[in-house]
C-alpha cells in the first residue's frame, strides 16, 4: 500500500468512525463543520460508493449508506430505504476530540464498552463511575454527540470479527488510541455480545509503524501462552486496515505499586537459557537500531564491556509493562499489549520501565528524581548484580526507549526525547573513568 494513500495513515479522533465504513467511500456532506468535511476529504474516494453525512437532521440518504450525526433519523425510514445495518453510538468526549464511540444499543452494552479504558488516576476512576452509573440509570447526560450509521449491509471488520463467534450477534466499542500526535497511534475495538460480554479486544492498523508493531505483537503472543498474555485469535488484512484480535484477560486491574504479584509475572518471564548481557537479542539488535544516532551508538559503546562481563537469564520482555496494560485474576498478574516485545532480552528491563512510566506518568517526576531513584535501585543490587551491572541495564534500557522514540518521529525537542535523554546522561560513566569501572565489574 503507497505511504500516500489514505487508508496509510490513521484517522484523527474526529474520524474514529471511518473504520466502520468501506473503505471506497465517497463522502458527501450536509451541514458539516469546516473541521470536519475538512478533515475528511483525504479519507473519501472520488469515485467510491456515496454515503452521505449529516449533521443534524437528515434528509434522503444514499444507497451505499448515511452517517447522522445528531440527527433523529428513525430507524423504520432507515430501513425503508435499503439501509438495514443501523448502529448508534456515543461520541466521548465530544464529536472533535473523540476518545472512545460507545454504542448505544442497551445499557448493558454501553457500561461494558467503558472497558476500553482503565484509569489509573482516582479522578478519572471517579468519571467512569458516574458514567456507568448514569447509563444504568438510563440518564441520557454522560454524552452530547451521537452518530448514527445506517449502511446496506455490516462493515466487513465487523462481520470478519462476528465470523469468530458463530452464532452470536456482536457489538463493536470503537477508541481512537493514543492521544493526537502519538506517531504509533492506532484505533481499537471491543468486541462485545449482545448480553455486554466481552468477547475479543481488536486493533486496527493502517499507518506503517502501527501495522509493524501489530506485525510483532501477531509474531509474539502464539509463544506466550503458558505466560498470562492473550491469545491470538486474528490477523489479518480486511478492506485496507491490518486487524489483530486477541483474546481478553480475566480479572480486573492490577494494583498501581509494583508488588510482590508483578515481579513473580515478571520472573516468570525468564527463561532457562543463559548469556552475556551483551548476546542477548535486545542488546545486539540496539547496536544496529542506534547506527544513524551517533551519540546514542556511542553511549552503548562505552557500557558494551561491562555488559559483555556477566551473564544474565534471557528473558522475555513485556516493552510497555504498566499499570494501564494489566489486570489480576485470583492473585496472578497477567498482561496485554505485547506490541513491542522482545523475546531474547534482558531481565529488569520491564521493572525499570514500570517504575519511570508511573513516575513521569503520575507522578510528575523530573529528571533528577528519576536519575536518583535508578541510582539508588542499581546499588540495591537487583537480582544479585553489581551497581555498575544494573546501571548498564538501566541504560540500555534507555537507549532502547530512545530508539523506539526516534523511529516513530519524534524529534530531540520532544518532551519524551528530552527526559530520557537528561536521565541517560545522568546515568552514563564517564569516558575517562570507563576502564576502571569496566575492571570494577
Amino acid at each position: 500500500m503507497s505511504d500516500s494513500s489514505p487508508l496509510s495513515t490513521t484517522p484523527p479522533p474526529g474520524l474514529t468512525w471511518l473504520h466502520l465504513l468501506p473503505s471506497d467511500a465517497k463522502l458527501i456532506f450536509e451541514n458539516a463543520p469546516d473541521w470536519l468535511s475538512e478533515q475528511a476529504r483525504q479519507y473519501s474516494c472520488p469515485s467510491g460508493t456515496s454515503i452521505r453525512v449529516y449533521y443534524g437532521d437528515c434528509g434522503q440518504p444514499e444507497a451505499g449508506g448515511l452517517i447522522s450525526i445528531n440527527g433523529r433519523a428513525s430507524d423504520e425510514s432507515l430501513k425503508r430505504a435499503g439501509l438495514t445495518y443501523i448502529r448508534r453510538f456515543a461520541a466521548i468526549p465530544n464529536l472533535r476530540n473523540t476518545r472512545w464511540l460507545v454504542p448505544l444499543d442497551s445499557a448493558a452494552i454501553s457500561s461494558a464498552a467503558f472497558s476500553l479504558y482503565t484509569p489509573t488516576r482516582l479522578s478519572a476512576k471517579f468519571k467512569r463511575f458516574a458514567a456507568r452509573a448514569a447509563i444504568r440509570c438510563r440518564l441520557p447526560i454522560w454524552y452530547r454527540d451521537q452518530i448514527c450509521f445506517a449502511l446496506p449491509r455490516a462493515p466487513e471488520i465487523e462481520t470478519a470479527l462476528g465470523e469468530l463467534f458463530p452464532g452470536q450477534a456482536i457489538r463493536l466499542a470503537l477508541s481512537s488510541g493514543a492521544p493526537e500526535g502519538a506517531r504509533n497511534r492506532k484505533a481499537s475495538a471491543l468486541v462485545l455480545g449482545e448480553d455486554g460480554k466481552l468477547l475479543a479486544f481488536a486493533k486496527l492498523a493502517r499507518s506503517s509503524i502501527a501495522r509493524e508493531i501489530l506485525e510483532n505483537e501477531a509474531r509474539v503472543l502464539p509463544r506466550l501462552a503458558q505466560i498470562g498474555a492473550p491469545r491470538l485469535i486474528l490477523h489479518r488484512e480486511i478492506d485496507g486496515t491490518a486487524v489483530l484480535a486477541q483474546s481478553p484477560l480475566a480479572g480486573s486491574p492490577a494494583p498501581l505499586a509494583l508488588g510482590e504479584p508483578h515481579r513473580k509475572f515478571l520472573r516468570s518471564l525468564q527463561t532457562s537459557q543463559r548469556c552475556t548481557a551483551a548476546g542477548t537479542a535486545m542488546v545486539s539488535g540496539l547496536g544496529q537500531r542506534l547506527r544513524h544516532l551517533p551519540e546514542l551508538a556511542d553511549a552503548l559503546n562505552r557500557v558494551l564491556p561491562i555488559l559483555r562481563s556477566f551473564d544474565v537469564p534471557v528473558t522475555i520482555v513485556h516493552g510497555d509493562f504498566a499499570p494501564w496494560n494489566l489486570r489480576i485474576h485470583d492473585g496472578a498478574v497477567s498482561a496485554f499489549d505485547w506490541e513491542y516485545a522482545e523475546l531474547q532480552g534482558l531481565p529488569l528491563v520491564d521493572e525499570i520501565h514500570y517504575q519511570l512510566q508511573v513516575g513521569m506518568m503520575l507522578e510528575n517526576w523530573s529528571i533528577s528524581q528519576a536519575s536518583a531513584f535508578l541510582s539508588a535501585w542499581a546499588v540495591g543490587r537487583p537480582l544479585g548484580l553489581q551497581a555498575a551491572q544494573a546501571n548498564a541495564i538501566a541504560i540500555v534500557y534507555l537507549l532502547d526507549a530512545l530508539a523506539r522514540l526516534e523511529g516513530e518521529g519524534y524529534d530531540d525537542r520532544h518532551e519524551m526525547i528530552i527526559w530520557h535523554r537528561g536521565i541517560l546522561d545522568r546515568l552514563l560513566p564517564p569516558v575517562a573513568s570507563r576502564a576502571g569501572k569496566v575492571a570494577a565489574a
